[in-house]
């Protein structure tokens, strides 16, 4: 009914300007593309997963045998919950797009933080 059609002109404007979301929504509404659509995303799906992944990728800072996700463009400061769904978005890729030594260093900073 109308309801579903303004939540999907809702989602789609949503979709339409993600790159003017953070770190974190980006992130997040890659998860969520791949959680509904799981290997069948289509081009618009795809598209929103590549650059929400390229966007937290360019957020990560490399620390040696950690990694950490900054808050937003041009950060430096450590955020957990972005470097938390960065590994998280790494992880859901599949073997063919995921950064294995990335994945091996986000786990290890978001453990750090973890246990600060």
């Amino acid at each position: 009914g109308a309801l579903a059609a303004d939540a999907r002109l809702s989602y789609d404007a949503l979709v339409r300007h993600a790159d003017e979301l953070s770190t974190l929504g980006r992130a997040t509404l890659a998860l969520v593309e791949l959680r509904d659509r799981g290997a069948t995303l289509g081009a618009s799906a795809a598209d929103v997963v590549r650059d929400a992944n390229a966007f937290v990728e360019q957020q990560t800072r490399v620390q040696g045998r950690t990694a950490y996700v900054t808050w937003r463009a041009g950060g430096a400061s450590r955020d957990t919950a972005n470097s938390a769904l960065g590994l998280w978005l790494q992880a859901a890729l599949g073997d063919a797009k995921r950064d294995d030594a990335l994945v091996e260093k986000l786990a290890n900073g978001v453990a750090d933080a973890a246990s600060a």
